[in-house]
């Protein structure tokens, strides 16, 4: 995926947040990721395109540097990618703008998250109702993000202005890229420290059958990617730690929660499913037309949005089940019919086009 040149003065851009962040995991940028392309950015740019040699004008982040920084992390792959944080945010917004009760919604995210996770070679993450003070949180040891059930609630019921849809979508891929975390420092313990799976569950309590898969999958070499597992590890488990507990207890401040390695990481990671979500809200996603949907489609992801949105609309549905069986067939054509389309049960730009706010 090519990306844009960018240079001072571009602001509120995903781009210049991405550079910041690759820039400050290589100990380039020690400021804000921000997505403003200030001087303080420039001034990083320009030292990281010195150091490596790369004839871009200084200061301009463009094809070379753009290359040269893939090369120092490889592909940005996992939850980290623009690419599935949008996926994620397709997947799922039919479902934030549903009139599901919590239950139900929880699954529909849930199953969009582990789909995210799996695809990264993640295990399977629970997502369970337990009585946390926050909206979300993962626990590593148990392998699971409990989500508070009034909070979620709360997020989809415009009487409500504590949290909005959105939020909720970020926390749930925050918590995600939690457990992606957890999972490489897993197997970075497994290939570059040789650990076998009882020594890694000994070492962090990550549950023994998630440091067995890990040991089946270890990190064999050291990059900037593990680097970046490193100081998670370090975080939580080795000389941060202290550290860390200090600033999850009463004492600790919001800023320094937000500063520790692996929640800077998740904030940034999740923080990006808002703008995606915005995009997508105003139609200005990147993933092109929707697909032409009729019946026997085997598009499952799509049908169920289809489905979704449907429901959103106040249309009999029926099972939100990602199968545009006849009774999918009859909703699309008497939402057609009240919309002034043609009611043939084919969903194409005109029908996707109503049915997207």
């Amino acid at each position: 995926m090519s990306r844009p040149t960018i240079q001072q003065g571009v602001n509120d851009s995903y781009d210049v947040r991405l550079l910041q962040q690759l820039l400050r995991d290589l100990g380039h940028h020690h400021h804000q990721i921000d997505g403003d392309f200030g001087p303080r950015t420039a001034e990083s740019l320009m030292e990281y395109q010195t150091r490596h040699g790369i004839t871009d004008p200084p200061g301009v982040c463009s094809d070379q540097t753009w290359a040269s920084l893939q090369g120092q992390f490889g592909e940005l792959e996992g939850l980290r990618s623009q690419e599935n944080i949008e996926e994620f945010v397709a997947d799922t917004y039919g479902t934030a703008n549903s009139s599901m009760v919590a239950a139900d919604r929880l699954t529909e995210l849930a199953a969009a998250a582990n789909e995210q996770l799996a695809d990264a070679g993640v295990p399977e993450v629970a997502f369970v109702f337990e009585d946390v003070d926050a909206l979300g949180t993962f626990s590593w040891w148990e392998w699971k993000v409990r989500i508070n059930e009034t909070k979620l609630e709360n997020a989809f019921n415009p009487d409500h202005d504590e949290h909005d849809p959105a939020d909720a979508l970020d926390t749930i891929y925050h918590e995600s890229r939690h457990a992606e975390q957890f999972w490489l420092v897993a197997r970075y313990l497994a290939g570059v420290e040789g650990l076998d799976a009882g020594a890694i569950h000994e070492r962090t309590d990550i549950p023994l059958t998630v440091c067995e898969r890990a040991v089946a999958d270890p990190i064999l070499t050291s990059d900037a990617t593990t680097q970046r597992t490193i100081d998670w590890y370090e975080s939580v488990f080795g000389a941060g730690s202290e550290h860390r507990n200090a600033t999850l207890s009463d004492g600790g401040s919001r800023t320094d929660y937000r500063e520790l390695p692996e929640e800077a990481d998740a904030w940034d990671t999740g923080g990006r499913v808002q703008e995606a979500y915005q995009d997508f809200e105003d139609g200005e996603d990147d993933g092109g037309p929707r697909p032409v949907l009729r019946p026997g489609s085997a598009n499952a992801s799509e049908v169920r949005y289809l489905q979704q949105l449907l429901e959103w609309r106040e249309v009999v549905i029926g099972e939100i089940d990602g199968d545009f069986g006849p009774t999918t067939r009859r909703a699309v054509e008497a939402f057609q019919q009240a919309h002034g389309l043609r009611a043939d049960g084919v969903v194409g730009r005109q029908t996707w086009e109503a049915l997207i706010p």
